[in-house]
This record gives structure tokens, sequence and C-alpha cells, in this order.
């Protein structure tokens, strides 16, 4: 997969030595359908995923960017926002949630040990293994558990005082009936209302509209494309994922303003990536709008969970 992407990386920069361009805006529009249609040709893969590619063509758009800024003598990241987005990105967030993940082996212990360090949105991961009634039923006895762990602990950091949840299903639920017996049970817990989002919960998601189901619902991997936000809002959708470590900076500045021109607010997620690269993400994050029940922005980060050498 590495390699691929470096061959896409490549292409890309042959590509992009015959393009004139006045911002990386025009360079990205100008190449990534090429791009995306040679990595469909060299994974041999005609359904290949519009991420694949995108991934591979963040190192090109951050270049692109940074040879924009030399150019016109630009020296902040505010100055180089394009003019038709500096007022979506105007906010000005002295503090960043960072949202650890919450996955099935780790130890309740370590998850005492991130909430008594002052952790105020949890990620957590649902949707276990085995078929669909199975998953549910264990989704259920795993949120309870959690919930048992934090309900106690207390925050100035959100609306209400209390720890937060970030569910995140990873495409895991096949019936949005499925996800409704979660959240009914969820409510009979007692806890429906410290679940902030749940992420990209079904496997076709064109397929299933998320007007009822009593929660905030996030695209993430399933909007590839500033259309993708578009129907992710009709399909009831009321928060997006943006990552512009992940899909690239000038996808980014257009997936905010269509969820802003729906009113639908935006996050960061990082896609694990590397420490200058969560930098890059803290500049955008950090001038989106509170996120909904959060005193400040909310951005996924789990830089340490991924790599070993983190800290150094």
């Amino acid at each position: 997969g590495n390699v691929l992407q470096a061959a896409v990386l490549e292409y890309a920069l042959q590509c992009a030595k015959d393009v004139d361009f006045e911002s990386p805006l025009e360079l990205f529009d100008a190449i990534v359908d090429d791009v995306f249609a040679y990595g469909k040709q060299i994974t041999g893969n005609a359904n290949l995923r519009r991420t694949f590619i995108l991934i591979a063509m963040v190192a090109l758009d951050n270049a692109a960017w940074l040879l924009y800024a030399k150019r016109n003598g630009i020296s902040s990241f505010d100055e180089m926002i394009p003019t038709q987005y500096k007022s979506l990105l105007s906010h000005r967030q002295s503090r960043v949630a960072i949202v650890p993940a919450v996955g099935y082996t780790l130890p309740m212990d370590e998850l005492q040990g991130l909430l008594d360090h002052g952790a105020y949105v949890l990620k957590i991961k649902i949707g276990h293994p085995g078929d669909e009634g199975d998953m549910v039923a264990k989704d259920k006895v795993w949120l309870s558990q959690i919930h048992t762990l934090a309900k106690d602990h207390e925050t100035s950091m959100t609306d209400s005082g209390r720890v937060l949840y970030y569910l995140d299903a990873n495409g895991r639920y096949g019936l949005k009936e499925s996800m409704a017996q979660l959240l009914d049970h969820v409510d009979q817990e007692g806890f429906l209302d410290r679940v902030v989002l749940i992420e990209e919960p079904f496997q076709r998601p064109d397929e299933v509209d998320v007007h009822g189901l009593p929660a905030r619902f996030a695209g993430d991997e399933s909007i590839e494309t500033v259309a993708d936000v578009e129907t992710r809002v009709e399909q009831g959708y009321g928060a997006m994922a943006i990552k512009p470590a992940g899909k690239t900076l000038s996808l980014a500045f257009g997936m905010i303003e269509a969820a802003c021109a729906a009113g639908v607010p935006c996050f960061v997620a990082d896609n694990a990536c590397v420490p200058v690269l969560v930098e890059w993400n803290k500049n955008v994050q950090a001038r989106l709008p509170d996120f909904p029940g959060v005193k400040g922005g909310l951005m996924e980060s789990n830089g340490p969970e991924n790599y070993a050498t983190w800290g150094r």
C-alpha cells in the first residue's frame, strides 16, 4: 500500500509539472481526477476509494501551499487562507480537545488514567466482531462498561460538565434498525445526552438516511468530495470530519465551505499522522467554531497509539 501510494504521488508530481497555477486549489482541481484514474490502474482496483489517492497527494498539496506562501510573501497561516474561506476560519480557539481512542483491547486501568489526566471527550470504538445481532449486544455491554467508569468524572470543558462520548463504528453497522437499538439502550441507561457524535456507522452509507435517529452523525471516510458532504447533509448527518493531513488542505477548504453553508459543524480528524502534520491540522481546528457541547474545538488525534517513537 505504501509503495503504491508513493507511485501515485510521483505520478501527481509529474502531472503538476505541466500545470500553470496561481493557487494550490487550481493545481488540485487540474490533476485530481487524472491521479485517481492512475491509482485505479496501478492498483488494479476499479472500485478504489478516492481517499487512497488523496492521502498520497497530501505531500504535494502541502508543498504547493508552502510555495504559494513563499511566492506571495505570506508568513502566517491566516494570510495563506484564500479570501473566500477566511470568514469560515475566523474563530480563535484557545483550547482544542484531544480525543483519545478507546479500543476494545484498551485496559480499563489505562482508560481510568486517561480520565484522571483530564480527557473530556472519548473516541469509543464500536462494531464488535460477529454478526449484526452479536455486534449490537456486545456494543451495548461495552458502552455501559465505559460509562460506569466515566460517569462521575467532571470537567469544565463541556457544556454539561460531564465527559462526552464520540462513537466510531468504522462502517460496521448494516441496518439503521441496529443503530436504533443501540441508541435505545444508551437512552435507557441514561447517557444518550453524552453521545456527542457517531462517526461513519454504516457499511453502505449512501443507502441509509439517518433522519429520526436521536444522535448527531458525522461523515468521515465516506466523504471524499465536496458533493459527498452535500449528500450526507441531505441524509441527515449533522457533522463532518475534515482531514487536512489525510485528504489535502485544498479539499478541506471546500468541505468546510459546504458544511458551513448547510449549518453543519466540522471537526478535524488526524488520520494517525506524524507530529508535524498534527500541527498543520491544529491550524485548521483552532479556527473552526466550538463543536456543539464542547467548550472549544474537537480534534481526534491518536499518534501516541500508533507510533512507538512518538515522544522522540
